[in-house]
């Protein structure tokens, strides 16, 4: 994903989809569930948008690392979009499953700016559990590396 608007548009894609699944079952609550979390994730985009031009450190990022933490901001909560219906179980827990399943497997996404952030967001261990990763990444730098660490944290 090279792309803000492919961002967007992979975002639009998955929660457009179960939109339809839940509009069919007429359970409002699912309907409900499932447009929000599309206008949550919109909304936190911008948030990350605001901190990447104003937090002191942020700001100083290359520009590749301030798109990767805008991608992985709107994509965090992809895997919400399946929280609905019989997936509901299945896609716990859903950064797990929108990194390792949506954007990984289905969107063949490799890069891991982007995809340990949507994995571990929320995630009480975060910090812990992308650094064991990380360390089986060997083609990054320790540098790097921690600038995932920090992409995470945003």
């Amino acid at each position: 994903m090279k792309t803000l608007q492919e961002a967007q548009e992979i975002l639009k894609k998955y929660y457009t989809a179960q939109q339809q699944v839940v509009n069919e079952s007429g359970v409002k609550m699912e309907m409900l569930w499932v447009s929000r979390k599309y206008a949550h994730s919109q909304d936190v985009f911008k948030i990350s948008q605001y901190l990447i031009e104003n937090d002191e450190v942020l700001k100083k990022f290359d520009d590749k690392y301030k798109l990767y933490g805008q991608i992985s901001a709107l994509l965090h909560d992809i895997g919400r979009a399946y929280e609905v219906g019989d997936m509901k179980e299945k896609v716990k827990p859903h950064g797990h499953y929108g990194a390792d399943i949506i954007l990984k497997q289905v969107e063949k996404e490799d890069n891991p700016f982007i995809l340990i952030p949507v994995k571990y967001h929320g995630d009480l261990e975060a910090e812990e559990n992308a650094r064991k990763e990380l360390e089986e990444i060997d083609n990054l730098s320790d540098e790097e590396k921690e600038m995932v660490i920090m992409l995470l944290k945003l």
